[in-house]
């Protein structure tokens, strides 16, 4: 990521979030006799597009609560997709990118702000649409923005 760069202007706009998919199946009733929150596992996976002379920065998240039932058989529960789209005034001041290519660098402070904004959207769409069923006590991980944060940051 781009290192701090001193007196420059960048506004971050939230223009859209939309649903790409949602699946969620319910637990049957004997896995929920037998729950173990050990064997529900988080998957994440993040996707940029961006566009500096267009000022836009998206962000698809892709979430997926498995629970294990064996070594070799898992149980997709919560599957959730979805974009999020910024409009970034004077991104290419804040934005390092080669035209067609899908790496780029972005100041630090900017990517933290998008991120905890998208986890945030997730974990409200997902509280909403798992209302009323069993998974609806397992929120979103509160320390998921920081991971993938720091999982960037590795790369």
């Amino acid at each position: 990521m781009l290192k701090e760069k001193s007196q420059i202007i960048a506004y971050l706009n939230l223009k859209k979030v939309k649903e790409l998919r949602f699946n969620y199946s319910d637990p049957s009733d004997d896995i929920k006799a037998t729950w173990d929150r050990a064997k529900l596992a988080v998957k994440c996976g993040l996707e940029f597009r961006h566009d500096a002379i267009k000022n836009y920065f998206i962000i698809l998240i892709d979430f997926r609560y498995e629970y294990k039932i064996s070594d070799k058989k898992k149980l997709l529960i919560v599957e959730s997709k979805t974009e999020t789209s910024f409009h970034i005034l004077n991104l290419n001041k804040v934005m390092e990118a080669k035209k067609g290519s899908k790496y780029f660098n972005i100041h630090k402070k900017i990517m933290e702000d998008m991120i905890k904004i998208v986890v945030s959207n997730l974990r409200g769409m997902l509280i909403i649409k798992t209302a009323g069923t069993y998974m609806n006590e397992y929120y979103v991980p509160i320390n998921l923005a920081e991971h993938l944060l720091k999982t960037l940051n590795s790369k």
